[in-house]
């Protein structure tokens, strides 16, 4: 359950968010406006610009761009209410450390299994196979994650929160960093744990109907994965994804008018 006062910590944040982002966008469609556009070939669409007209092409445009920089907010929210529920909670948190050689060399092993046949292996005995390897011959490793929360216990967890549909290269990226904390801590669940976060998932409310090819492929989504309900559960109790997604649409209710009204005005 999210707390009033981290429930109105979100809604300011969401209406600064929106707030800048308009601003921001006003000032570069007008400059791009200004400026002659180079088209790349076959990027010409006459009827879509004839049909849509000088004042929907504006929300158009917006809502494309939005769509791409509505992610940052999820890192900020799931921290908010992260801070409600746990002993700490930190966005862009820098893991320190040295890694045991022999731990290294069975991560560049999976890495390579991975790339050239998928999973094959369920995260938890992956990250058995990295935590448990004799420390010996370490080496610094430093990287960042997007979300990192320690509970009353002492317990650490660490999240990428990234888009519902990766591409290769960020499945491949994401397992390879979650194993080097577990090589660096020398621990997995339930002192240390890592999660690919999304936010929500495009295919449906339930995990089973997931069905982005990449992750599915690459990525063992029934340990490895919190997608929508899951994620945000876990950081804030029960029923905590469908109070965030009420408090989106409170924002999206004050600030909407605004934003339409700009919008058509350019």
């Amino acid at each position: 359950m999210i707390q009033p006062a981290t429930r109105h910590a979100i809604l300011s944040y969401l209406e600064g968010f929106l707030d800048n982002f308009l601003d921001n966008f006003i000032q570069r469609f007008q400059t791009t406006q200004l400026k002659p556009r180079r088209r790349s070939a076959g990027d010409a669409k006459p009827f879509h610009i004839a049909i849509l007209g000088p004042k929907v092409r504006p929300i158009l445009s917006f809502e494309r761009s939005f769509s791409t920089s509505l992610g940052t907010t999820f890192e900020e929210s799931a921290r908010l209410i992260a801070l409600s529920r746990f002993a700490e909670a930190e966005r862009e948190y820098t893991v320190k450390g040295s890694a045991p050689a022999a731990a290294l060399t069975t991560i560049d092993s999976i890495d390579r299994r991975i790339r050239e046949f998928g999973k094959t292996d369920s995260y938890p005995s992956l990250v058995a196979a990295v935590a448990n390897t004799y420390r010996a011959d370490l080496s610094p490793r430093e990287m960042k994650v997007d979300l990192y929360v320690k509970d009353q216990t002492g317990n650490e967890c660490f999240f990428e929160i990234k888009t519902p549909e990766p591409n290769r290269s960020q499945c491949l990226t994401v397992t390879r960093e979650h194993l080097t904390i577990h090589a660096i801590k020398g621990a997995g669940p339930p002192k240390i744990r890592t999660y690919y976060g999304m936010a929500y998932n495009p295919y449906g409310p339930r995990k089973d109907q997931y069905r982005w090819s990449f992750a599915r492929q690459l990525l063992d989504l029934e340990n490895q994965v919190l997608i929508g309900d899951e994620f945000w559960d876990f950081l804030g109790g029960k029923g905590t994804y469908e109070e965030l997604l009420a408090i989106y649409e409170e924002a999206g209710i004050v600030m909407g008018q605004n934003v339409i009204e700009r919008l058509t005005n350019l």
